[in-house]
C-alpha cells in the first residue's frame, strides 16, 4: 500500500480481508440490498459480492439467528479492515523522505485577497519548545499558493476561519461538522459451540445498523462494536470535551439487543473498554468533497467523508495532487468529478444533485 526507504519496502497494515456482511430483515431492505447488489455487478463485482439467502447463511455462519432475514450481501474480497496507525505513520514517513516539511500547531488567522476572494497567507500557532501546548509568542505567517482542507471533523471550522480573514462572508458554506461517535470493546465468555469465529465479517445488523467484528488474536472472543445514533440525537459536537463522555445508553438500549438477537452467543459479553470520537460529517449527504471552493478558488477541499475517509485517503491524495497540478476538475486517474462542491449548493430553488446511499455503515 505504502512503500518506504531507498529498498521500498512495504508497510504492513495489517489488512483483514473477511469482508463485510449485511443482513435485510424487511423487503424494502431486501430491495435495497438486491438493487446495491446490480450497481455492483454493473462496477465488475461479479466475483467479489455474493447474494446470500436465509439457508445459506445460516449453512454458512451457523452463529447467526436467520429466522427473521431475508437475504444477505457478504464482500468475498477485496474489503475488510486494517490498523490505521502503521498506514497513517507510513504516509508520513513517505511525506517526509519527498521533503514535506511537517510544523505541529493550528492555523489561527489568514490573508485573503479582497477582489479574488483566495488566501494569500496563513498565519500558524505552533506548539512550544515542549511541544505539548501552543505558544502565544510561536505565531508564524506563511505565504501560501494553494490551501488544502483537510481538517477533517474541523474542517467547516477552518473554513470559515479562512473565510473571516477580510470583510467578506462565505457565500457557500462547508457542511461537514463534527458528530461524536463511541466505539465498544467486548468480550464474550460464551462456551457454545455457535460462538462467532476469529476469521468472521465485519457483520451490520438488519434495520438498526449496530456492526462488529473480531478484534484481537484469534481464539480472544473481543470483538468491537457501534452504531450511529439515531437522527434527533445525532448532533453537532463542537465541544471536544464530549468525547471523554461514552454515551453508554447506546449500548444498552440499541447496541446489545441487536447483538444479542442476531448472535445468541452474545447474550454473555462484558464491555472492557470504549472511547469515542467524530465523525467529519457532510449533513448534505453524507459523502465526501473533493473540489475548490466556489468563493475562494485556491482552497481545495478534500473532507466530509463521514467515517469512511482513511479507507478513501489514497484515492482522494491522488485526486487532491491531480487538482493542484492540472487545475479544477482535471481528474487523470479516477473521475471524481461526481464528489464536486456543486453538487451541495441549492439552484434555482431546487437543491443539487446529492450523493445518498444505501447499504452503508
Amino acid at each position: 500500500l505504502v512503500q518506504i526507504g531507498g529498498g521500498g519496502e512495504e508497510v504492513d497494515v495489517q489488512l483483514q480481508e473477511r469482508g463485510y456482511l449485511f443482513l435485510a430483515r424487511t423487503k424494502q431492505e431486501q430491495n435495497n440490498m438486491m438493487n446495491n447488489h446490480g450497481v455492483q455487478q454493473k462496477a465488475g463485482c461479479q466475483n467479489d459480492i455474493q447474494l446470500l439467502t436465509s439457508q445459506q447463511l445460516q449453512n454458512e455462519f451457523p452463529w447467526l439467528n436467520v429466522n427473521d432475514v431475508l437475504l444477505g450481501s457478504l464482500g468475498r474480497s477485496g474489503e475488510g479492515w486494517f490498523d490505521p496507525w502503521p498506514y497513517l505513520r507510513g504516509l508520513k514517513q513517505k511525506c517526509l523522505e519527498l521533503g514535506v516539511t511537517y510544523l505541529h500547531g493550528k492555523p489561527v488567522g489568514a490573508t485573503r485577497d479582497e477582489v479574488t476572494g483566495s488566501i494569500s497567507s496563513v498565519d500558524l500557532q505552533l506548539l512550544g519548545n515542549h511541544k505539548k501546548t501552543l505558544s502565544t509568542n510561536n505565531i508564524q505567517r506563511r505565504n501560501v499558493q494553494f490551501v488544502v482542507n483537510a481538517a477533517g471533523a474541523h474542517s467547516g471550522t477552518l473554513m470559515n476561519l479562512l473565510a473571516s480573514s477580510s470583510s467578506g462572508t462565505l457565500l457557500h458554506s462547508l457542511p461537514v461538522v463534527p458528530r461524536k461517535r463511541c466505539i465498544f470493546f467486548f468480550h464474550c465468555s460464551s462456551s457454545d459451540g455457535a460462538i462467532v469465529p476469529y476469521d468472521a465479517p465485519l457483520t451490520i445488523c438488519p434495520t438498526t445498523n449496530v456492526y462488529f467484528r473480531s478484534d484481537g488474536p484469534p481464539g480472544s472472543a473481543h470483538f468491537l462494536c457501534g452504531v450511529s445514533p439515531t437522527p434527533e440525537h445525532d448532533i453537532d459536537s463542537y465541544n471536544e470535551d464530549d468525547l471523554n463522555r461514552v454515551d453508554y445508553h447506546l449500548f444498552d438500549d440499541i447496541i446489545w439487543p441487536a447483538l444479542y438477537h442476531l448472535v445468541p452467543a452474545f447474550g454473555t459479553i462484558k464491555v472492557k473498554s470504549s472511547w469515542a470520537g467524530y465523525y467529519e460529517y457532510n449533513v448534505v449527504d453524507q459523502n465526501g468533497i473533493i473540489d475548490f471552493h466556489p468563493d475562494m478558488g485556491n482552497v481545495l477541499m478534500v473532507c466530509g467523508f463521514t467515517g469512511h475517509g482513511l479507507q478513501h485517503s489514497p484515492a482522494a491524495g491522488r485526486a487532491a495532487a491531480e487538482l493542484l497540478e492540472f487545475g479544477q476538475g482535471q481528474f487523470q486517474t479516477l473521475d471524481l468529478s461526481i464528489l464536486g462542491f456543486d453538487r451541495l449548493i441549492e439552484k434555482d430553488g431546487r437543491n443539487g444533485t446529492n450523493i445518498f446511499e444505501q447499504g452503508i455503515v
